[in-house]
């Protein structure tokens, strides 16, 4: 396949994933940041809530203790899911920050159910890297529209396609997926990574009734050019599980690998 004559789809998003999305949040002492998002059928797969989606709000609260400091990119970051979020509404995240410094910022996150805060939906931790002070003001996507009434599928928003063998491709990046630098954004890239695992464990075990368990994601280098392709090879599987490497490469930097996750998916029975 010629990746460069492929005909990509336009995103249907107007605003960044943060403001498609609807999340919110707030710096509430010097060690801890909150925030919220809703759940809906638009980031749900037949198995449950997208994983990667409930980590950027981990990421977005982690970030109210880097911002200021300087450049800022995505470093690592994990998140194991512990609620499928079938009949959740909103979840709340709330992030106690670990290490702050001149080169990294590093959060311990958890997710829970609004107004029901014993039901824990997640449990992850982010590190953010600081590149360097900030000598120009960063130019970016255009102020929030708000999210849509009736969102669509949230690949479908942001442009992304998924092929039958499971990778997952990007044209490239665009105001709902713009990060630093004009880079694509990290959590683009995870939810790149977890819709091609997904779709290769659900070609592995012949059904769409999965859901990530735990995921993943090491950044290793900007991804700025595209189109991007998320590349997912199946390490291991059970009946109840499936194991999956994905490679996130940008095909128009010579084909560069962007980041590495590994992603586990729980086969629901």
């Amino acid at each position: 396949m010629n990746l460069d004559q492929t005909a990509y789809p336009e995103p249907l998003a107007t605003d960044h994933l943060y403001g498609h999305l609807d999340m919110r949040s707030t710096r509430v002492s010097e060690m801890v940041a909150e925030g919220t998002m809703p759940i809906g059928d638009d980031i749900r797969t037949p198995g449950g809530v997208r994983a990667a989606l409930p980590a950027l709000l981990i990421e977005l609260c982690t970030g109210q203790f880097a911002i200021s400091l300087g450049m800022i990119v995505l470093s690592d970051m994990t998140l194991h899911l512990r609620d499928r979020g079938t009949d959740l509404d909103a979840v709340r995240g709330e992030v106690r920050l670990v290490r702050t410094g001149r080169s990294r910022v590093i959060g311990v996150g958890r997710l829970d159910a609004v107004g029901e805060p014993s039901r824990v939906v997640g449990y992850g931790t982010v590190s953010i890297a600081v590149l360097g002070p900030l000598d120009v003001p960063l130019s970016g996507p255009p102020e929030v529209h708000g999210r849509p009434e009736k969102p669509p599928p949230i690949l479908d928003a942001m442009g992304m396609t998924l092929r039958d063998d499971g990778a997952c491709e990007l044209a490239e990046v665009h105001a709902g997926v713009w990060g630093p630098q004009n880079r694509l954004h990290g959590g683009a890239q995870q939810l790149m990574a977890e819709a091609a695992s997904l779709a290769a464990a659900g070609n592995a075990v012949g059904t769409d009734r999965v859901v990530t368990s735990d995921l993943s994601v090491r950044f290793i280098y900007p991804a700025m050019n595209g189109p991007f392709v998320a590349m997912p090879t199946v390490v291991d599987q059970s009946d109840d599980d499936v194991l999956c490497r994905v490679d996130l490469v940008d095909t128009g930097n010579d084909y560069r690998l962007c980041s590495i996750s590994t992603i586990r998916t729980q086969v629901l029975h």
